[in-house]
């Protein structure tokens, strides 16, 4: 399972949820060593399920922050996909695993998903309160309690509630590598099944393509050879018939 670090200092900005999702697009195509990503802004969509233009606002607003640093690059003239040049980051940081960045959410439930890995001890369990979670991320906390089922409802998290000593309930306990480990699995097999189907679908087209081809072919050489026939035996009969007249009137001269 491959992963990528996001520093906690990243999630304690006030960045937006699109922002922080193309920050997080970014550090996985990004080279550990020399802090660089060269890539261009449809992998970037592709890869988080995002609009280019998204993308491209995002970018902007981690250029405002100056957390990146945009490298034009050219070619002959032609212009070739930007670099990125990602500003390095110290201090602690959260794993969170790449196959999570193409998940089927909007990037305010990416966001919290991060900070929740951010907040699970070792036993991969957290127990922050809405209100923290809200105040940490700039969230709301009813659009909090939204993304939380849909995190429920893809299996990434676990949510129980906690009952404190004199019965009164206390913060929820969300249990979050297990429902996601499961989702990183499902995640690896339709990748892997996907573009299988799609190369046989685009065989199949592509072979029904060249029998409708080979037969329009063939139906049009046909239509041409008919065509020449006829054209060819009128051509005789216009040629002929002067010859049989010429030949008639010589017999009737010879006769007389």
């Amino acid at each position: 399972m491959s992963y990528i670090k996001i520093y906690n200092t990243i999630l304690a900005l006030e960045l937006t949820a699109n922002a922080f999702r193309t920050y997080s697009a970014l550090l996985s195509f990004m080279n550990t060593c020399t802090c660089y990503a060269n890539v261009s802004t449809w992998k970037l969509a592709a890869r988080v399920g995002l609009s280019e233009k998204s993308i491209a606002r995002g970018v902007s607003e981690l250029q405002q922050k100056q957390l990146i640093t945009i490298v034009g690059k050219r070619h002959q003239g032609h212009r070739l996909a930007n670099g990125y040049r990602i500003a390095p980051q110290c201090g602690g940081y959260t794993k969170v695993p790449v196959a999570l960045l193409a998940a089927p959410m909007t990037s305010c439930c990416f966001k919290l998903c991060a900070f929740l890995l951010k907040c699970a001890d070792k036993n991969k369990k957290a127990f922050p309160s809405l209100r923290f979670i809200a105040k940490s991320i700039g969230i709301t906390v009813q659009t909090i309690i939204e993304q939380l089922k849909v995190l429920q409802e893809l299996k990434i998290i676990s949510k129980q509630h906690q009952i404190k000593m004199d019965s009164s309930f206390g913060h929820n306990l969300y249990n979050i590598l297990e429902g996601l480990t499961i989702f990183v699995k499902k995640e690896k097999t339709r990748l892997v099944r996907v573009p299988s189907q799609i190369a046989t679908k685009a065989a199949t087209q592509k072979c029904n393509f060249s029998l409708q081809l080979k037969s329009c072919f063939v139906k049009t050489i046909s239509q041409i050879q008919s065509l020449f026939r006829k054209e060819c035996s009128k051509f005789v009969q216009t040629c002929t018939k002067p010859i049989f007249i010429i030949q008639k009137k010589i017999k009737e001269i010879l006769r007389v």
